[in-house]
């Protein structure tokens, strides 16, 4: 189902109650709306990029630990520290906050940074790697969660993959009449039609 003009005209207006001088998303860009919106977005992405890289995943997977520092500790700080470096997260109470999985008890670290690695570079489409993940995670009782593991493929692949905050995400789609798109448990089948609709590469 195509966007009305009217549903765009909607968009449009609650956007520029914010950002009165934007126009469009081409140049001339609004500073505002890319200094609120962009640009940090952008660094975030660089620095999840730099900290969460394949090749740092890699040389622990083969690593020898010989010494008092454990590789996956190093791994897990990487990820808490990519998950804190922003406001998009909710941090506030760590044990029931969006990087909780990261705390709880039943983690095995070794195997999770095994699974995590394979949401973000495993074999596959991202909606195959995320079906993967949300498999172990509910198989080892650690939360699942919308936030988590989008988040960071979002950081990973900004062009490509999507975000998604349960509550906002649901209210956008609601105001679009594609409500129906959003499940409250994560699934990988939501996630991509959820992405499909965002990119424009939907069907009725």
């Amino acid at each position: 189902m195509a966007l009305s003009k009217r549903k765009i005209q909607e968009m449009v207006a609650q956007l520029q109650k914010r950002f009165p001088n934007w126009r469009s998303f081409s140049s001339p860009p609004d500073p505002n709306f890319h200094s609120d919106e962009i640009d940090y977005k952008q660094n975030l992405s660089n620095k999840a990029k730099q900290l969460l890289n394949p090749e740092t995943f890699k040389a622990v997977f083969n690593s020898e630990n010989g010494s008092q520092i454990d590789p996956y500790e190093t791994l897990l700080a990487n990820i808490e520290t990519v998950g804190k470096a922003a406001n998009l997260l909710y941090l506030s109470v760590p044990s029931s906050g969006d990087l909780s999985i990261l705390y709880s008890p039943n983690l095995d670290k070794p195997t999770f940074c095994q699974f995590f690695f394979d949401l973000l570079y495993g074999d596959g489409s991202s909606e195959e790697r995320l079906a993967r993940y949300l498999d172990y995670v509910r198989a080892q009782h650690l939360p699942s969660t919308w936030t988590f593991p989008t988040y960071y493929l979002f950081l990973c692949y900004p062009d490509t993959e999507i975000f998604i905050k349960p509550t906002i995400t649901k209210s956008f789609l609601l105001r679009l009449g594609e409500e129906n798109r959003f499940s409250a448990q994560p699934t990988a089948e939501s996630y991509g039609s959820i992405k499909a609709f965002f990119h424009g590469n939907y069907s009725g």
